[in-house]
């Protein structure tokens, strides 16, 4: 692996080299589900590469998705915590995927032969209350308008080829009406309606599985919030 998950950040070298020779790499093609909601969960996952979606069982019994992860991100901190710990989510590739996967023993033997470690289980723990504290008050304090806005700029974003020249150009995002609405935590008709006044102002097009991207700059003018709490663009 040429770049080590930001995770890892706070491990000295000696410590980060034994817990990535303690880690068994797992690829995924798109489509493969890497975990079940419901599982034992036994192990830490770090994702080198790829995107997946983390999907919740929805009241009628289909799942919807809550949040997309990429390189870099984690999932399963609970794990190293709780033996008793089972998966809160199913998380599914929406592209090609690899993961390093630690298991809580060989976490506790690491903690054992290099203290420091506990470092890395602050951080995870820290990551995790601010992801989930930014994700209340997002709710609580965003109108659903707004929210929907920002879900696609992030994505835009992240799918956004940083090495193809222009930043004008078009940035495609395989993503369903169903699975933004998830992320924007709205109702599937709001999600429709803002896409359709989106694509009316010519700041993308839509499909049956994806977006496109048009004017993101556009874009993030009505993800921002004005001084009344509404949305930039009213």
């Amino acid at each position: 692996m040429s770049t080590d998950p930001p995770l890892l950040a706070a491990l000295t070298d000696e410590a980060r080299a034994s817990l990535l020779q303690r880690c068994r790499r797992r690829q995924y093609g798109r489509g493969a589900y890497l975990v079940y909601e419901g599982d034992p969960g036994d192990s830490l996952h770090l994702i080198v590469r790829g995107r997946v979606a983390v999907l919740i069982g929805g009241a009628d019994g289909n799942p919807f998705t809550v949040a997309l992860m990429s390189a870099g991100d984690f999932f399963g901190e609970q794990a190293l915590l709780n033996r008793a710990a089972v998966r809160g989510a199913t998380i599914q590739a929406i592209e090609p995927t690899e993961t390093l996967v630690l298991g809580r023993g060989e976490f506790e033997e690491l903690r054992q032969q290099h203290p420091e470690v506990d470092r890395l289980l602050i951080g995870v723990l820290v990551a995790m209350v601010d992801r989930l504290t930014r994700q209340v008050a997002e709710l609580t304090d965003v109108p659903g308008t707004v929210r929907i806005y920002r879900r696609i700029v992030a994505l835009a974003e992240l799918y956004a080829d940083h090495d193809a020249g222009s930043p004008s150009a078009s940035i495609e995002i395989p993503l369903t009406q169903d699975q933004l609405a998830g992320l924007a935590g709205v109702h599937l008709r709001l999600t429709s309606r803002v896409l359709g006044e989106a694509r009316a102002a010519g700041l993308l097009d839509t499909s049956k599985r994806r977006l496109v991207v048009r004017d993101l700059e556009g874009l993030r003018q009505r993800a921002e919030l004005g001084p009344s709490g509404q949305g930039a663009d009213g």
